[in-house]
């Protein structure tokens, strides 16, 4: 199996539907020897995620580091449509069992960095996804960028989890027969602040049209229940990454300017400017 590493891709990875002697299988196709390909792949072979039962992962059946592909067992979306109210509901149980898996002292990033480096880290994280709207329409103002770090300060962790980094309503798959619904799409996983994972369910349905202060509370509530944290403790740390998770999205955007990307940029600008105001 080939993959060009002179092709350009212009998405974080190109997807296909392959058939091999009648058996349907799913293709990611990466940058060879990408943080993306290893990443992804280094989550998905480990059997301590496949023992959850509140979720499973995609099966790897052959990939390659070096050529950058993943060649996993197809999942068919199940046909009845369900409303995103049950899809948080799954995503929130299966982050919850997620993030018991592991306690870690030290977060796990694109390099291993100290508890008292994290801080620091995110706030320059932020500030590179900050500074990429500079000189651009999409310019974030200075007071705004100055409260997206002050909340980032804020932050304190006694330990940190495994993090799916992209949980949303599209990458939990339902599939026809299966006991438990599959979360795909791990290229992004790592060891970090699980409320990470909360600020992105929030982001992603409110993008989707549902009011962001009552999917915050339905989420923060059935996440502190369910995972017996402080709900306070817990929404802090979420609002501080609420803005972080537009702020990655609209870098990538601003940078590979597909169709259309102007307006999901603004879209993304709005969601920020909201929090900002109400704080």
């Amino acid at each position: 199996m080939r993959s060009s590493a002179e092709q350009h891709l212009n998405q974080w990875h190109e997807t296909h539907r392959i058939e091999e002697q009648g058996v349907v299988y799913f293709l990611k196709k990466f940058q060879p020897d990408s943080y993306e390909v290893r990443n992804e792949l280094s989550w998905l072979v480990s059997t301590m995620i496949k023992s959850c039962h509140n979720f499973g992962v995609p099966t790897v059946r052959e990939a390659s580091i070096k050529e950058g592909f993943i060649k996993m067992d197809f999942i068919e979306q199940g046909k009845e449509g369900r409303p995103l109210e049950e899809i948080i509901d799954y995503l929130v149980s299966a982050a919850v069992e997620l993030h018991g898996l592991v306690r870690s002292h030290n977060p796990r990033l694109r390099t291993p960095v100290s508890k008292s480096e994290y801080g620091a880290f995110l706030k320059k994280y932020t500030t590179v996804r900050l500074d990429s709207l500079k000189g651009t329409p999409f310019e974030i103002p200075v007071e705004i960028e100055i409260w997206i770090l002050e909340e980032i300060s804020k932050l304190k962790n006694e330990y940190f989890n495994i993090v799916h980094r992209d949980m949303r309503a599209r990458h939990m798959l339902f599939g026809s027969g299966s006991d438990k619904p599959t979360l795909i799409d791990w290229e992004f996983a790592n060891i970090s602040d699980p409320a990470q994972d909360v600020a992105k369910m929030v982001y992603d349905a409110t993008t989707h049209g549902y009011e962001k202060d009552k999917v915050l509370k339905r989420v923060l509530e059935s996440y502190a229940y369910l995972k017996g944290v402080s709900k306070d403790e817990l929404e802090q740390h979420v609002r501080a990454f609420l803005p972080i998770i537009p702020l990655e999205r609209s870098m990538s955007l601003v940078n590979r300017k597909p169709a259309g990307y102007e307006r999901e940029v603004i879209r993304d600008l709005c969601f920020i400017r909201a929090i900002y105001e109400e704080r």
